[in-house]
């Protein structure tokens, strides 16, 4: 299957995947994008596309991140953050091989991660007062 272009989450918690094409057309019926999830508990803050597999990783505002294998629309994994209840998974990102994900947290929290099992690697840094709203790997791995 040929990847998508990008993916847009909405406040009702849906995830669109579009193509950069949609966007050429002036026909209506070819601007959509493919829905990939829907019914998640709640709000979608943050999500990120994995380096080499079709995944997508979604935080929630209920404190919960979810894995998701966008070819065949299933849950690979899921990962609840309640020892964090008074702070939320603000913005996720993976690194370029995908082995790791990193999650920051509405109380400047971030978490290290591994890329598919989401099982924390090490411990948790407290970086900010304020919420983290971007995480960024560093292109060379270091």
């Amino acid at each position: 299957k040929k990847p998508f272009d990008f993916f847009v989450a909405t406040r009702s918690a849906t995830v669109v995947a579009l193509d950069l094409s949609c966007f050429q057309s002036t026909d209506p019926a070819t601007r959509c994008g493919t829905v990939l999830i829907q019914g998640i508990a709640d709000r979608v803050s943050s999500l990120a596309t994995h380096p080499k597999f079709p995944l997508v990783l979604i935080a929630c505002k209920s404190s919960v991140v979810y894995l998701w294998d966008y070819h065949t629309k299933e849950l690979r994994t899921i990962r609840m953050f309640l020892e964090t209840c008074k702070s939320q998974p603000r913005c996720v990102t993976f690194d370029k091989t995908g082995s790791l994900a990193a999650i920051g947290f509405t109380s400047g929290i971030v978490k290290i991660l591994d890329g598919l099992a989401l099982t924390e690697l090490g411990t948790s840094f407290k970086i900010a007062k304020d919420e983290i709203v971007g995480l960024a790997f560093s292109p060379c791995g270091q």
